[in-house]
């Protein structure tokens, strides 16, 4: 995985170029830090996950899917580190610069210094 600027660029172990696609809307966005979720010893992953750290607090989470027979990313979720000394819910101005993902939670760091535990367990009825 290649994150610089706006775009990813994903190839496979012998380099043959699987996914080269434009992530960020704004032309002020770009990727600061960006990860997989590689899984835990020989766990099997229903779908690979990647995590793309922002401006603004804003952590992108994405799914590798197969539209028109190639490789995408779709956008699954986003996570906002919200700025807990402001009662407007807003975001902290600070770039997301580190992300964990781990079995049970993601962790992500932004470059105020702060760090945060996002809880990833999904029950099913």
């Amino acid at each position: 995985m290649v994150c610089r600027g706006g775009r990813i660029t994903l190839y496979s172990l012998n380099g043959a170029l699987l996914v080269d696609q434009v992530i960020c809307e704004g032309e002020d966005d770009y990727i600061i830090s960006c990860a997989f979720y590689e899984g835990e010893s020989n766990e099997w992953l229903e779908r690979e996950l990647l995590f793309t750290g922002h401006k603004r607090g804003v952590v992108n989470v994405w799914s590798k899917v197969i539209k028109n027979g190639r490789f995408d990313l779709e956008l699954i979720r986003q996570l906002h580190h919200v700025d807990q000394n402001k009662d407007s819910g807003v975001n902290v101005s600070a770039g997301i610069s580190c992300i964990l993902p781990l079995p049970h939670s993601v962790y992500t760091g932004d470059e105020a210094g702060r760090v945060y535990e996002w809880d990833c367990i999904q029950r099913r009825a």
